[in-house]
């Protein structure tokens, strides 16, 4: 975490921040929220905790709905951002 917020605090001195955001799944932990504030002469904005939720139960649907077409691949699958999820793209 310590990695995480140095590198924040840096990049946000570096190109003239005014504010840093912390997002997603990663901006409910609370000891990176506290850590953030205090090593920041920046403001340090994030949702409230029953919004910081991330795409795990996204990608969780997704799977169990591909498993039980009877979809399956192997460990060679490479990443794709920017995938659909319709039908016609299971077949790889």
């Amino acid at each position: 975490m310590g990695v995480l917020v140095e590198k924040t605090v840096r990049a946000a001195k570096a190109y003239g921040a005014t504010e840093i955001l912390i997002a997603g799944g990663v901006s409910a932990n609370q000891a990176l929220r506290q850590r953030m504030r205090a090593e920041s002469d920046l403001p340090v904005r994030y949702p409230p905790l029953n919004l910081c939720t991330d795409n795990a139960a996204m990608i969780a649907a997704a799977a169990y709905q591909r498993y039980q077409m009877g979809l399956r691949h192997n460990l060679t699958l490479d990443v794709l951002p920017m995938w659909p999820l319709t039908s016609d793209t299971y077949a790889i």
